[in-house]
C-alpha cells in the first residue's frame, strides 16, 4: 500500500497565538529530504513567506520574501547527504541567522515578510507540488530571535 503524502496547515488564531510576526526561530530535526523540500516553512499573502527549501550543489536555501524584495542565505554544499538534518532559521529585522548542523550564516540585509500560517511538509508556493516526503522527527518554534550559539547548540 502507497500513502498519501502528509501536509499540515496552522492558520487563523492556531497561528497567531504563539506566531511573532518580529521575530522568532523555528527549529526542525528531519530526515533528508532527496528533494531538498523541508519540513516547516511560513507564509503569508501573495509571495510573502520564510522557507527553506534545496539549492544547487545539494546546498539548501533559506529565503525570505516580502515588500517585493528577496534576502537568502544559502548553506555549504553538501547537506542534503541522505544523513538526518537539524536546521534552525531565526528572523529579526536586519538580523537572519540559518544554521544547518552547527554550521551558521547570518544576513542583515533580508526583507522582514508579514505570515499568516505554517505548512508542514509542503512548499505551496510552488503550485503544491513541493513536499518533503520524508520522516519529521521534531519541530520547535521560539518567539524570539534565538542567539547564534544557540542555534548552533540546537543543531549540532
Amino acid at each position: 500500500v502507497t500513502r498519501a503524502y502528509d501536509i499540515a496547515q496552522i492558520t487563523g488564531d492556531n497561528f497567531s497565538s504563539w506566531c511573532h510576526q518580529s521575530e522568532g526561530t523555528m527549529f526542525v530535526n528531519m530526515a533528508n529530504s532527496s528533494n531538498g523540500w523541508m519540513g516547516a516553512n511560513l507564509y503569508g499573502s501573495g509571495t510573502n513567506r520564510i522557507i527553506v527549501k534545496g539549492a544547487s550543489n545539494d546546498a539548501l536555501q533559506y529565503q525570505t520574501v516580502g515588500s517585493g524584495s528577496n534576502g537568502d542565505i544559502i548553506s555549504d554544499d553538501n547537506v542534503r547527504d541522505g544523513e538526518p538534518i537539524k536546521y534552525a532559521y531565526a528572523y529579526k529585522p536586519n538580523d537572519y541567522a540559518f544554521c544547518i548542523r552547527g554550521n551558521l550564516k547570518t544576513n542583515t540585509a533580508n526583507p522582514q515578510p508579514v505570515v499568516n500560517k505554517m505548512k508542514i511538509g509542503e512548499e505551496p508556493t510552488f503550485s503544491g507540488n513541493r513536499r518533503c516526503n520524508c520522516p519529521i522527527a521534531r519541530i520547535a518554534y521560539y518567539p524570539t530571535r534565538l542567539p547564534d550559539e544557540q542555534l548552533k547548540a540546537l543543531t549540532h
